[in-house]
């Protein structure tokens, strides 16, 4: 039975739709596992993210030279092979990017270019396959050239909305509630259905379609050059488009102080924007008559709009009570059931004012191309795939030059000014090549928004007027801040008040130090009897990496911190009144501060220590789960020394129960910390407290602002001991591949 062409369309509409939100349901994933053999750092997560991006460019080169040379049939049939092909891959990734680089490679780890060649080559195989499917369909579905452009973005669009609502999806809801290798599974049933839909259809598609290889050989020379023209044009949009992303999530990271379903949803409206704009677009093509003078009006305005709208954010952090309030508290949304209506509002609405619009703009923009380059059907394919290939290389170099140059050294201020600079040159190319055909009051519009961005450009406010609004510092306030790749930190102290210590807009402490850091830092190292080596995993605000040395016997404490700018911002403090607790911490030649990601530190680390302790980290902070699970507090008990310790917050009963399941020997104090180790742990309360109290100790501790007396009561409460045979809670426990607390809403 021979089914009509619009059914076969649509359905091929609707499998690329699926195949779309299983895309970025496996970057998800991958980008959490193979973070775990690199690093959670954002210098690690910018080479996955562009080795990913790598491989969705060359197979998009390879499937448009393909297309050209296949019929309709094998078009469909490789395309349904490509996706069964993923499905392999998927059931195959957990294996490969867990057990095998993370669990037995990790050394591998060690250098930024194997690490690059090691991502690229472990996604080669699911990305290439990937990037081929557009241009397969769109050959495949392309009977005139005429219905080229609609029939591509139609098929484009779609699958970039159903990206993003398989990030939605995966963020929100898969990953927390089934874990990463159930939500593979998912990923990977899917992708078959996929492939075998595409391979039950395939024979309704024509087997000889008047395809002839010598019509379709590629040649660079061949290429017209307005095709090169355009794909410089996608490359600057692709290129601009990710680093306004990197900007948007950072002020929308800091703003929000977001938590682990942040990244997710502005992941989401990015993606369901620029598709949602390509859908619109295809309605529009037969009126695009000026496809350069349309690229020139969407650049200039999104970069007028971008800079507006993130001055309107800070204006509004300044003068909108509702959100002045919540960028002035420590911490943003976290029980999302009971949160006070305006604060849902300004989380789920102030994402959609900043990006949903340039969003769907960009777009708006993939049909209008499309329509300006399809202008042979032999060559079809080969254009798809060479503006996606375009498209794709610029979103790599956005990602890698804003992502690690542009916002390391010139901030997020700066990072804004060279798009609205860039803006500004798009501007006046419209003008020169286009104002002589438009309307006097259209060149007057056009004369003002180039106006507008030069202003807007050069009158930006500077990062730390940005960042002090967005931290909601008051103008008595002492406020410092500190900005490179890996983030943004910043101090906030009243003239009545602790300075308040902000690590991507959430707080992590306070100068003086709180007692409860003094605690965690150092009941350890007062509980070993002689302490050698110590590893302390996040710094903070120094409190408790300076409490871990309070044992005169430690010679040596490694202090890792994954957001460099913390580093930055407390050298800045610690010459300042107030700022002499963290002045003894850089002054104590015992500390070596290393910048990266902790648990990657330990796995690479040879000799063993006698504590380790990981600082107190919010667990429903994002990938906050990497330093709960089982398999990290396994990596520490082998990294111990004989009666080492690992000291641990308890934040939850579930840390609590994933603390237990691993040390065979843990007492808990205060029912605040854990301790844990191989070995029986010698914990006397009174022998604590006593060392404590020792003029030595107590003389180190005051240097820190600590008040041992505020301390003391923890230590004089009844400890909790676990021995080997003491029995384990029986309840869910966090693991690598299922953090639970991290995904606290899901509820499992």
């Amino acid at each position: 039975m021979r089914i009509k062409h619009k059914y076969l369309f649509l359905i091929l509409a609707i499998t690329f739709f699926i195949s779309g939100g299983t895309a970025l349901l496996y970057q998800v994933i991958w980008q959490r596992l193979l973070g775990l053999f690199s690093g959670s750092d954002v210098r690690s997560v910018t080479i996955v993210v562009s080795a990913f991006l790598g491989g969705l460019g060359l197979g998009s080169l390879i499937g448009g030279l393909l297309a050209d040379r296949l019929s309709s049939r094998r078009t469909i049939r490789l395309f349904g092979s490509c996706n069964l092909g993923i499905a392999a891959f998927a059931l195959l990734s957990r294996w490969l990017f867990y057990d095998l680089l993370f669990l037995r490679l990790a050394e591998w780890a060690s250098s930024t270019a194997l690490l690059l060649l090691i991502a690229f080559i472990s996604l080669l195989w699911p990305t290439l396959l990937m990037g081929m499917s557009l241009p397969l369909l769109s050959k495949a579905v392309v009977r005139d050239i005429t219905q080229a452009a609609g029939r591509i973005s139609l098929l484009d669009g779609l699958n970039t909305v159903g990206a993003g609502i398989g990030a939605m999806g995966t963020g929100w809801y898969l990953a927390g509630t089934f874990g990463y290798e159930v939500t593979l599974w998912l990923g990977a049933a899917l992708s078959g259905l996929v492939g075998l839909v595409a391979l039950l259809i395939a024979a309704q598609f024509a087997a000889d379609d008047g395809v002839q290889a010598t019509a379709v050989s590629f040649s660079l020379r061949q290429v017209p050059g307005e095709v090169w023209y355009w794909s410089l044009l996608t490359f600057v949009s692709g290129f601009m488009a990710i680093s306004l992303e990197l900007i948007w999530f950072r002020v929308l990271d800091v703003s929000l102080k977001s938590n682990a379903y942040t990244f997710a949803y502005l992941l989401a409206i990015f993606l369901a924007g620029d598709g949602l704009g390509t859908l619109i677009a295809v309605r529009f093509l037969p009126y695009a008559q000026q496809p350069r003078r349309i690229f020139l009006w969407i650049v200039s305005f999104v970069s007028l709009y971008s800079l507006a709208a993130v001055w309107g954010i800070t204006w509004l952090a300044r003068h909108y009570p509702p959100f002045t309030r919540y960028v002035t508290q420590t911490e943003g949304v976290i029980w999302f059931r009971g949160a006070p209506l305006e604060t849902l509002l300004i989380y789920l609405v102030f994402p959609l004012i900043l990006m949903l619009l340039p969003t769907i703009l960009f777009g708006f923009y993939f049909p209008v191309v499309q329509k300006a380059v399809q202008q042979e059907y032999a060559v079809l394919g080969q254009r798809v795939g060479l503006i996606k290939l375009a498209n794709i290389i610029g979103n790599a170099a956005g990602g890698i030059v804003t992502g690690l140059l542009f916002l390391h050294y010139l901030g997020t201020s700066g990072s804004l000014q060279v798009v609205g600079a860039l803006g500004l040159f798009f501007t006046g190319m419209l003008l020169a090549q286009h104002g002589r055909q438009m309307r006097r009051p259209v060149q007057w519009v056009v004369a003002g928004m180039g106006a507008a961005l030069l202003l807007g450009t050069l009158l930006f406010p500077r990062s730390e007027k940005l960042w002090a609004d967005l931290h909601g510092a008051r103008p008595e306030d002492l406020f410092l801040v500190a900005e490179d790749s890996t983030g943004v930190a910043a101090l906030r102290r009243s003239p009545d008040g602790p300075a308040i210590v902000f690590a991507n807009g959430q707080s992590q402490a306070t100068i003086p130090f709180l007692s409860g850091h003094g605690l965690l830092g150092a009941l350890p190292a007062l509980v070993h009897p002689q302490p050698q080596r110590v590893l302390i995993i996040g710094i903070g605000s120094a409190g408790t990496p300076y409490a871990a040395g309070a044992n005169p016997t430690t010679q040596e404490i490694t202090a890792v911190e994954i957001i460099g700018a913390e580093l930055a911002m407390l050298q800045q403090y610690r010459d300042l009144p107030g700022g002499e607790p963290v002045a003894h911490f850089f002054a104590d030649t015992r500390y070596e501060v290393v910048i990266g990601d902790g648990r990657r530190v330990l796995n690479l680390v040879e000799q063993p220590f006698d504590i380790i302790q990981a600082d107190a980290i919010r667990p429903t902070s994002s990938h906050s789960g990497l330093l709960y699970s089982r398999e990290f507090f396994t990596a520490v008990s082998r990294r111990l020394a004989p009666n080492g310790i690992m000291s641990q917050w308890r934040p939850t009963d579930r840390v609590e129960a994933t603390f237990v399941s691993v040390f065979p020997y843990v007492v808990k104090v205060g029912d605040f910390v854990l301790l844990g180790s191989n070995d029986p742990i010698a914990y006397d309360a009174e022998e604590v407290l006593a060392r404590l109290l020792s003029p030595e100790v107590e003389a180190y501790m005051r240097r820190g602002s600590y008040n041992v007396h505020e301390i003391t009561p923890w230590i004089q409460a009844p400890p909790v001991f676990w021995m080997p045979e003491t029995p384990r809670p029986n309840q869910p426990i966090n693991t690598d591949l299922h953090p639970r607390d991290e995904y606290y809403l899901n509820g499992r």
